[in-house]
C-alpha cells in the first residue's frame, strides 16, 4: 500500500470556501459590507456572478489584501468623486 501524498488534515482545521458572499467576504476582511461594495464599484475587488448571487473568490480577497494602501485610497477617492458628480 502506498503512503498518502499529503498528511491528513488536523480535526480542527477547516479549509476555506472558494468564494464568499460580499457580506461574508467583508466580514473576513474586517470591513462593513457597504465598504466592500464600494471596493467592488471602485474596481478594487472583482466579484463573480453565479445566477443572481454575487460572490467574491477567496483568491480575490487575498489579492485585495496585498494591494498597497495608497492604491486603495486613490481608487476609493476616484470612485467617490465620480459618484458625487452625477
Amino acid at each position: 500500500m502506498t503512503e498518502p501524498v499529503h498528511p491528513p488534515l488536523p480535526h480542527n482545521h477547516r479549509p476555506h470556501a472558494l468564494a464568499y458572499s460580499v457580506e461574508d467576504g467583508a466580514a473576513l476582511l474586517g470591513l462593513r459590507s457597504t465598504k466592500a461594495w464600494e471596493c467592488i464599484a471602485a474596481g478594487l475587488i472583482t466579484p463573480t456572478r453565479v445566477g443572481r448571487r454575487t460572490l467574491v473568490p477567496y483568491t480575490e480577497l487575498e489579492r485585495f489584501l496585498a494591494l498597497p494602501q495608497a492604491e486603495i485610497d486613490a481608487a476609493l477617492a476616484t470612485y467617490k468623486q465620480r459618484r458625487g458628480s452625477r
